[in-house]
């Protein structure tokens, strides 16, 4: 960040991370947050918005993301390793004077088989 000092722009994050152990499997939860403030007010924004409608508009752009993600894989005596992941984030804020609001989710599942062909070096 120290490559934008010319630029009047606010940054934040935080998370906190916690691991989850048990006799046969391991994890991880992470809960995080992000902040941008874009104090410039006389930048045009970009958006799909006519640029007269830009023009005008000069509201900072101040954008909050929240999210958490987890991840676990649990070993198994004869089937293998199996493992769940989840990641998700909210997103508010605004957008000069546009509402900004957002959010993704997604979420994997896999499986390594006991078979040594399929075991990565």
């Amino acid at each position: 960040m120290k490559g934008m000092d010319e630029l009047d722009v606010d940054t934040y994050y935080g998370a906190y991370t916690r691991s989850v152990t048990t006799s046969n499997s391991a994890g991880e939860l992470r809960v995080f947050g992000l902040g941008y403030i874009d104090h410039r007010t006389l930048v045009l924004k970009t958006d799909n918005r006519p640029t007269a409608v830009r023009a005008a508009d000069l509201g900072k752009i101040e954008i909050a993301t929240w999210g958490a993600d987890y991840v676990h894989v649990f070993n198994t005596a004869n089937a293998g390793k199996f493992d769940l992941l989840g990641w998700g984030v909210a997103q508010t804020g605004a957008w000069g004077n546009l509402t900004q609001r957002a959010d993704a989710f997604v979420g994997e599942a896999g499986w390594q088989p006991p078979v040594k062909p399929l075991h990565p070096c």
